[in-house]
Parts: structure tokens; sequence; C-alpha cells
């Protein structure tokens, strides 16, 4: 709906005709900006279309949590600082309404419902203003700009829901999920898998452990292992290392440069 009062000098009467215009401000705008690719605290990735626009969505929904002026810094530098595009949407203005008929003035949702039209527009490929038919991000940094004034000059008119979005502005750092280590080398003993910082798996071949062939088997060549509270035992179903044969494969193991070994429950 259209709004304020081109004819009055009161303050708060700035006027603006956005009769029939989707009212997105009643949408939590950081929201439609992580649709997008938009990370709270981070930006968005570089590879992501149009992603100064993206950005710019972002910073603008964390303002209408309850962030302050250095969101809207932030959102009219991912635009690229359109000053000039900014001073011709202004310069429209004021034919089509009045010279600094804005500075009186208004709401803040309706400035911050028409910033997140146009950054929507652009995001979707959008470049050129159907009304004015100048640059889209010439209408967005208008907004801004009006926005950064009135939070000196008409902090009355702060209408945001900070109340109840204040939660969303926090920082959404990614789960960074960690790649299981490689198997290190252990002298002769062969491969072995840490895992949570306790010895899962330990690949050790025979012949060098023992100096030659198994002393129980008699077979030489490499053996899967596991280390167990009570011992090692051979994964080929033999029965645990009796404790003559753990103590060289313990003291073996002891003696690598990695330290010593733990065992797993």
């Amino acid at each position: 709906m259209n709004v304020g009062d081109l004819s009055s000098t009161a303050k708060g009467s700035g006027a603006r005709f956005n009769a029939g215009k989707p009212p997105v401000d009643l949408i939590p705008l950081i929201l439609i900006a992580e649709g997008y690719g938009y990370v709270r605290g981070m930006g968005t990735a570089a590879h992501i279309a149009n992603s100064g626009a993206v950005t710019a969505l972002g910073e603008l929904g964390m303002f209408q949590c309850g962030a302050g002026i250095a969101s809207l810094h932030n959102a009219f530098a991912a635009l690229g600082m359109p000053w000039m595009e900014c001073a011709s949407v202004f310069d429209f203005g004021r034919k089509k309404y009045a010279a600094w008929n804005w500075s009186k003035g208004m709401q803040w949702s309706v400035p911050l419902a028409c910033a997140g039209r146009h950054l929507i527009e652009m995001i979707e490929g959008g470049t050129e203003d159907r009304d004015s038919h100048l640059p889209v991000v010439g209408h967005v940094a208008c907004n801004l700009v009006m926005l950064m004034t009135f939070i000196t000059t008409y902090p009355e008119g702060d209408d945001r829901p900070v109340a109840t979005l204040s939660a969303l502005a926090a920082p959404q750092t990614p789960a960074v999920v960690k790649p299981e280590p490689a198997p290190f080398k252990i002298d002769g003993l062969g491969d072995y898998v840490m895992r949570n910082g306790v010895l899962a798996n330990l690949d050790f071949d025979a012949a060098n452990a023992f100096g030659g062939s198994h002393p129980r088997t008699g077979q030489f060549g490499r053996y899967r292992g596991s280390w167990h509270t009570s011992g090692a035992y051979l994964d080929d179903g033999t029965k645990p290392l009796v404790a003559s044969e753990y103590d060289i494969v313990r003291k073996y193991a002891d003696s690598s440069v990695y330290g010593p070994l733990n065992r797993t429950a």
C-alpha cells in the first residue's frame, strides 16, 4: 500500500507509492538469502551466481533481525559501492515524489522491503527497473542509504521484528567433517589406523616381527592384527598371541619413532 504524505512536512511522513508490491519484509530475509547460498557470518561463495546480491540480501536480513549499521555497509560494499547508480535513482525519485521527500522518515520496513524485492530481482537476473529504467542496483542502494540515515534521524520508525527474529542473526558455522586419517607406517610392523586417538587396527608382518616364520603357525608373510586390552589378535581366526609373543610385538611397536601405541578396548 502507499505510505506517507507528500504535502506534509511532519517527521515520518515520507511518501512511497507501494500499492500492489509484495511485502517481502514479512519474510525473514536471511532465510531467503540462505536459500541462495548465503552463510551467516561468512558471506557467499564467489562461484554462486550473483553472489554480491546474495551477500547483500543476507546482510540486509541480518539487519532485519537486529544487527547494526555495519550490516548495511556490508550490503552496500557487496554490491560494488554503487554510488553513481544511487544518485541517479534519487534524482528519479525527486521528480516522482519531491526533493528529499524520503528524508522526512518512514517506517523502516518500507525501504527494507523495497531493498529486499530489488535484491531478489537482481539474484534472479534482473538488471533494469521497470518503472525508472535505471539499474536495479541503484534502487537497492537508495533504500540502503535511507536505512543508514534513519538509524540516526528517525529511530522511532524502527519496526523490525527483533524480539522474535534476533536468534536468526547468530553466526552460523558449517559443520566440518574431519576425514579419517590415512594409515601410518610403523617400522616393520606395517600400517595402523588411529580413530579418536585410539589404535583401532594394526597390520604387522609376522616374519619381520619374529625374525622369521610365525612361531606358532610356522607361516611367513603378513597377518591382519588388532590390538585389544588382552593382547594382539590375528584376524585369521587363531588364538591371541601368547604373552611372550605379545611382548615381542609390543616391544617392537613401542620402539617406533611414533612412540607407544594405545591399545583399543
